[in-house]
C-alpha cells in the first residue's frame, strides 16, 4: 500500500497512507458543504420572507362563467397570473354573486392572516368589510369599485387609515362614450331617438358612475329621450324580462347597457319581439360571448385591473409608492369597434397569460412599464409618461 513519510508539528515522522488522507479531504468537504448548505438556505430564506406576502381577495363573482357572464373568473384568472410574477401569494375566495356570503368570507379572509385584503366595493358591502379589517390590523385596497366621500366620511379615522388604497376605471368617461357609440351607430332618420338605460344596480360606485357618464352625454345629444331606466343587477336574464316588458308599451331606438350580461338579455328580448326597426344595443366588458352575438358595440379592458392592483401592492410593500398614490383612476375602456376585443380576450386565456411579464408593471423592475391595455393586446411593454399627471395620461393619482 502507498504511503506517506512526513514530519509531524512536533518533529517526529509519522506514516500516512493515501486513504487516510482521502478520508480527511472527504470529511472535511463534507462538513464544508453542509455548513454551505446550510448557509444559502438561510440566505434564501431571508430573501423569500423578503420579497413574498400573502393577498387575500374577496371576490363577489365566482371561479367560472355565472348568471352575470366569465367578467369576474376573468378576473381572478389575470390576478393569478400577476401574483404568480410578481412573487404574491395570492388566495381568492368566490362570493358567488351573493353579498351577504361576501360579509360571511370576511370571517375566512382573517383566518388566512393576510398581509392585505383586497375587495370590491358591491351594495354598500364594502365598508362593513373595512370595517372588520381595520379592527384586526389588516391593510383594505379597494378593486373596481372604490368608496366616495360619504362613504369614506362615515368610517373612523383608524377604520380610513386602513384602506390604504383602491384602484378603478374611469366608470363615469366609459357611461358617456358607450352611449356615444350607440348613437352614431343607430341608423334612424329621425329627429329624435327612444333610449332605455339599463343600470347595473342602485348602490355600487361603478353602477351610478356609469350612469352620470350617460346622463353627462345626454345632455349634449338632445335629440336622444331617455324613456326608462330601470336596474338589471347586473343579470342578462333580468334584463331579457325587463326589457321584454318595456317593448310591449313604447319604442326603444337604443339600449344603453351597464355590462354585456344585460346586453345580451336586452338582444335576445329584441330578437324575439320581431320589430319593424332596428334597435341597437351596446354593454360593457368584452364578454367573449360577444365575439358571436349581433350586440352592436362593447366598451371593455378594465377586467386585468386586478393585475394593477397586486403591482401596486407589492410596491407599496416595498415603500416604493407614496400613500398618496395608492388611489388612482385608469381611463382604460376602449370600444370594440376599434377591433382589438378578439386579440385580446385570446391572450388573457390561460395558455397566453404566461407570455406576459406582470413584474414589468412594479417600480422594483429595472424596466419599469406603464400598465397598458396595449400589453394584454399585442404584449408590447409602453415606457411611463414623463409627466404622469396630465389629462392625456392612463393614470391619474392624487399626488400634488
Amino acid at each position: 500500500m502507498a504511503s506517506v513519510n512526513g514530519l509531524n508539528n512536533f518533529g517526529i515522522y509519522s506514516w500516512f497512507t493515501i486513504s487516510d488522507i482521502r478520508g480527511v479531504v472527504d470529511l472535511v468537504m463534507k462538513r464544508f458543504s453542509f455548513w454551505l448548505l446550510i448557509m444559502l438556505l438561510a440566505i434564501y430564506s431571508q430573501l423569500v420572507v423578503a420579497s413574498q406576502f400573502k393577498v387575500v381577495v374577496i371576490n363577489p363573482g365566482s371561479a367560472k362563467s355565472d348568471t352575470t357572464g366569465p367578467f369576474w373568473a376573468n378576473v381572478h384568472q389575470i390576478m393569478q397570473a400577476a401574483a404568480d410574477d410578481l412573487d404574491i401569494e395570492l388566495v381568492s375566495l368566490f362570493a358567488e354573486r351573493n353579498h351577504i356570503k361576501m360579509k360571511a368570507l370576511a370571517v375566512d379572509a382573517l383566518a388566512l392572516k393576510p398581509d392585505y385584503v383586497i375587495i370590491v366595493n358591491e351594495k354598500g358591502v364594502g365598508i362593513e368589510l373595512v370595517r372588520v379589517f381595520a379592527k384586526n390590523k389588516i391593510p383594505v385596497f379597494a378593486l373596481l369599485n372604490g368608496f366616495n366621500d360619504k362613504e369614506r366620511e362615515s368610517l373612523s379615522e383608524s377604520e380610513q387609515k386602513s384602506l390604504i388604497g383602491s384602484v378603478v376605471p374611469d366608470n363615469r368617461k366609459a357611461g358617456e362614450h358607450l352611449l356615444s357609440e350607440l348613437i352614431s351607430l343607430h341608423e334612424n332618420t329621425s329627429d329624435s331617438i327612444n333610449l332605455l338605460a339599463l343600470r347595473g344596480d342602485f348602490a355600487s360606485a361603478a353602477a351610478t358612475e356609469r350612469e352620470h357618464g350617460l346622463q353627462q352625454a345626454l345632455s349634449v345629444h338632445k335629440q336622444v329621450r331617455l324613456i326608462d331606466y330601470p336596474v338589471g343587477n347586473w343579470s342578462k336574464g333580468q334584463a331579457y324580462t325587463t326589457v321584454k316588458g318595456i317593448l310591449q308599451r313604447a319604442r326603444v331606438d337604443i339600449i344603453w347597457s351597464a355590462n354585456d350580461p344585460m346586453a345580451f338579455g336586452a338582444l335576445e328580448a329584441v330578437q324575439e319581439a320581431n320589430l319593424s326597426y332596428p334597435v341597437t344595443v351596446g354593454g360593457m366588458n368584452w364578454d367573449e360571448t360577444n365575439l358571436n352575438s349581433t350586440i352592436d358595440v362593447s366598451l371593455g379592458g378594465h377586467v386585468v385591473l386586478g393585475a394593477k392592483a397586486l403591482a401596486m401592492l407589492a410596491d407599496y410593500h416595498q415603500k416604493d409608492l407614496k400613500p398618496c398614490e395608492m388611489n388612482v383612476v385608469i381611463d382604460i375602456f376602449q370600444s370594440s369597434l376599434a377591433g382589438n376585443m378578439r386579440r385580446f380576450l385570446e391572450n388573457i386565456a390561460d395558455d397566453s397569460l404566461s407570455e406576459i411579464d406582470f413584474s414589468r408593471f412594479s417600480q422594483a423592475h429595472a424596466e419599469t412599464a406603464l400598465f397598458s391595455l396595449e400589453t394584454f393586446i399585442s404584449h408590447t411593454y409602453l415606457p411611463l409618461p414623463s409627466e404622469p399627471l396630465t389629462d392625456k395620461a392612463l393614470l391619474k393619482s392624487n399626488c400634488v
